[in-house]
C-alpha cells in the first residue's frame, strides 16, 4: 500500500468492546480473543487483488461489488490500490454493533473520498443497484449470516453482468470445524439446528448464536445455483491452501468448461492421457476434502454467460 492503514484508538475501543463481550459468550479461542491480531487482519486484508486471474488483463478497468464488507479493510485497500468497487454492508449487526458507521469513519481516516458513495447500507437480499451493473460479485464468510441464502443468490446473479464472475467463500457445515464457536462440528449429524443446539448445550456452550447462522453446504449452494442462476457455468470446490489448492483449480476447470486465461484445460487437452489423469486425481482430492468434511470453507464460482 502507498501510504500506512489508519485505525483511529477511538474505533480500536469499540471493536474490543465488541469482540470481547462476543468472544467471551461464545468463543474461548485466545487467538480470536486477541483484538491485535483482528486489527491486523482489517488492515492487511486484500483479497480484491487475488481476483486478477479471472480477468487478467483487464482486472483493474472493471466494476466490483463486496457484499459484506465488515469493517472495510478489503474495501479500504482496493481502493487505495485504484479498484472500482463499491461495497455493501447494512447499519445494524448483531456481532459488532455499527459496523457500517466505522467503516465509514475508517474510510475518512485514511483519506478515501466521498466514502458513503462506495459504502452502501443495504442488505444483499435487496441490493438497490440496477441490474447487470458490475463485472466481479464477491463474498468472503458473509451468506451464513444473511437471512436468506437464496435471496442474497438471486440479487448478486441480477446485478452480475453479462460475462461477469461471482465468487462466494462460504463456511462448510459439513466439515469437522465451526469458526464462530471455534470448536469441533460433527458433519452431517448437526445439519439440524435442534441436534446443533443440544450439541452445543452438552459442550458447555451458549447455542444462542445460531440463529444468527445459515448452516451453509456446497449441496444446497448447488441447489440454489440450479434453480436459479440460469446461463452460466457453475461449481463448488473445497477451499484448499498451498499447493493442494492447484487441484481445486483444476477440478473446477475441467467441470465449467471455461475459457477464462487462468484456465490450464487448455494446454492439458493436448495430451489426452494426461488431460484424463490430471481430471481423475483432481476430481478424487476435491471430493475427498469435500465429503469427509476436511474443507472448512469452499468457494462457488460462477460465470455468467454474455
Amino acid at each position: 500500500m502507498e501510504s500506512e492503514f489508519i485505525i483511529p484508538d477511538s474505533i480500536k475501543s469499540e471493536i474490543e468492546k465488541g469482540l470481547k463481550s462476543f468472544r467471551k459468550k461464545y468463543s474461548i479461542n485466545s487467538k480470536l480473543n486477541n483484538v491485535e491480531n483482528i486489527l491486523n487482519g482489517i488492515k492487511y486484508v486484500f483479497e480484491t487483488h487475488r481476483f486478477k486471474k479471472f480477468n487478467p488483463s483487464v482486472y483493474k478497468e472493471i466494476k466490483y461489488l463486496e457484499i459484506g464488507v465488515g469493517l472495510g479493510g478489503n474495501l479500504i485497500n482496493s481502493l487505495k490500490a485504484g479498484y472500482d468497487i463499491n461495497g455493501i454492508e447494512p447499519s445494524c449487526d448483531d456481532e459488532i454493533k455499527g459496523r457500517y458507521q466505522a467503516c465509514l469513519n475508517l474510510m475518512i481516516a485514511n483519506g478515501i473520498k466521498d466514502p458513503e458513495d462506495k459504502l452502501i447500507d443495504s442488505v444483499v437480499e435487496n441490493l438497490p443497484f440496477s441490474d447487470e451493473s458490475y463485472d466481479f460479485v464477491f463474498s468472503i464468510a458473509v451468506l451464513e449470516h444473511v437471512k436468506s441464502v437464496r435471496e442474497a443468490l438471486k440479487e448478486s446473479y441480477r446485478v452480475l453482468k453479462r460475462g461477469g464472475v461471482m465468487y462466494m467463500n462460504i463456511p462448510n457445515y459439513d466439515s469437522f470445524y465451526e469458526g464462530h464457536y471455534d470448536i469441533l462440528w460433527l458433519p452431517y449429524l448437526l445439519r439440524n439446528k435442534k441436534m446443533a443446539r443440544l450439541y452445543l448445550k452438552l459442550r458447555g456452550r451458549d447455542p444462542s448464536y445460531l440463529k444468527e447462522l445459515n448452516f451453509t453446504r456446497p449441496d444446497m449452494i448447488m441447489k440454489i445455483a440450479k434453480n436459479e442462476m440460469p446461463n452460466g457455468t457453475y461449481d463448488c470446490y473445497p477451499h484448499i491452501t498451498g499447493f493442494l489448492s492447484v487441484f481445486g483449480l483444476i477440478y473446477f476447470a475441467f467441470k465449467t468448461k471455461t475459457s477464462n486465461e487462468f484456465h490450464v484445460t487448455q494446454k492439458l487437452s493436448r495430451q489426452p492421457l494426461l488431460y484424463k489423469a490430471s481430471y481423475f486425481i483432481s476430481m478424487v482430492v476435491v471430493k475427498t476434502f469435500m465429503f469427509c468434511g476436511f474443507a472448512k470453507t469452499f468457494n462457488f464460482i460462477y460465470f455468467k454467460e454474455e
